[in-house]
């Protein structure tokens, strides 16, 4: 009897360990192989299609208001990317986004959707040439292309007036250095401390910017959001300040 009950036993523990060498060498690597396809076969789909997106690649952070011109095409570049990692409503051509002014911020690395662009064009008469100014501050150097500024003229004695309201930078000279901190090419000034900048402007804010240019130092005052409503011009072309106040 006791034999008997001992060959069962053994009997049953063969039986157990050949049921769990098959479901550990059949069984799961069978499963664990289904998986493996079925991720396999979803990764391949999702992957099998890249779609071209334009990202930004500049160091330097585009703020809510700047204005994309065609200066600016080298800031940007279009890459490959797999469908999934697309976001909505992105664009992948610089054409299509040249002339409009941002919503939000764009850090480099960050892909461009029209949800973050405005179509509207601060040139609202289309009447605008460009034309090089004199500057001789740039808020610290912190405004680049594409910024909305106040043209401000700044007097010997202090006060100033407003020439130009709410105007797009349209480019500004640079040299063929790099600032590290920045990432951006060096500003160019010249002897003076002067730096050269190019805006769009139409025949009343020539006029008015040479005049004011005659009677002080110009300088920007930059917009730090594209909420936020335009200065009042305050400079008047047929009102000159009294000499004591001007720069000669």
């Amino acid at each position: 009897m006791r034999k008997n009950f001992i060959n069962q036993i053994m009997v049953l523990l063969i039986t157990l360990s050949v049921l769990a060498g098959i479901y550990s060498f059949v069984i799961i690597p069978s499963v664990k192989k289904e998986e493996e396809d079925k991720y396999k076969n979803l990764l391949q789909e999702q992957t099998t299609d890249y779609l071209s997106v334009l990202v930004y690649k500049d160091k330097t952070i585009l703020i809510p208001g700047t204005l994309i011109n065609e200066t600016m095409g080298d800031r940007f570049e279009i890459i490959k990317v797999p469908k999934f990692c697309l976001i909505d409503s992105s664009i992948s051509d610089f054409s299509q986004i040249n002339g409009m002014t941002l919503r939000y911020p764009v850090s480099s690395g960050q892909q461009i959707a029209f949800t973050m662009l405005d179509s509207v064009n601060p040139l609202k008469n289309g009447d605008e040439r460009l034309k090089e100014f004199k500057i001789k501050s740039l808020v610290a150097e912190t405004v680049s292309q594409g910024n909305m500024v106040d043209i401000i003229v700044k007097y010997i004695n202090g006060e100033y007036d407003v020439v130009v309201p709410n105007i797009a930078i349209y480019s500004i000279l640079n040299t063929d250095n790099i600032d590290d901190q920045n990432k951006r090419s060096v500003y160019y000034k010249d002897e003076k401390g002067y730096y050269t900048v190019l805006f769009a402007v139409n025949e009343v804010q020539y006029k008015d910017l040479e005049a004011a240019a005659q009677l002080g130092e110009l300088e920007t005052r930059l917009y730090i959001s594209s909420g936020q409503m335009p200065s009042d011009k305050t400079f008047d072309y047929n009102r000159f300040p009294s000499q004591s106040a001007v720069v000669k």
